[in-house]
This record gives C-alpha cells, structure tokens and sequence, in this order.
C-alpha cells in the first residue's frame, strides 16, 4: 500500500509540475542568452583554437636570430 501512495504522489506532483511548465513564458531573449551561454559553456575546452586567438603564447615562440653586420 505505501508503494502505491508514494507512486500517487510522485504523478501527482509531475503532472502538476508540467501543467505549471506549461504556462511559464519566457521572453525570446531569455531563450537567446541560454543558448549563448549554453555555446560557451559546451566549448570551453576548446577555446583555444578559436580564430584570432593565438595557440602559442610569446614566449613559447623562439626569437628571431639576429644576422651579423654586412661589411663591404
């Protein structure tokens, strides 16, 4: 019997949980920001092959050698 009241209340409080779901609006730009956030937040690992962004920092890339004076 506790069995079934349990099930009872867990239908319940489902069934009047998407009906509340139901009737909950959300402006478009709430929908816009999620999916931006949503973007960054799944890509995050792999920031650092974004276009523009360098993949090495300064100081890993060697200077460029210096050539001797040219004397005539």
């Amino acid at each position: 019997m506790r069995f079934w009241l349990i099930s009872f209340g867990l239908l319940f409080a489902a069934a009047k949980l998407l009906a509340w779901f139901q009737q909950f609006q959300l402006p478009l730009s709430a929908f816009v920001a999620g999916g931006v956030a949503l973007a960054i937040a799944s890509n995050y690992d792999k920031r650092n092959v974004f276009p523009f962004w360098p993949t090495q920092t300064p100081e890993a890339i060697a200077p460029e050698p210096e050539l001797p004076p040219f004397n005539q």
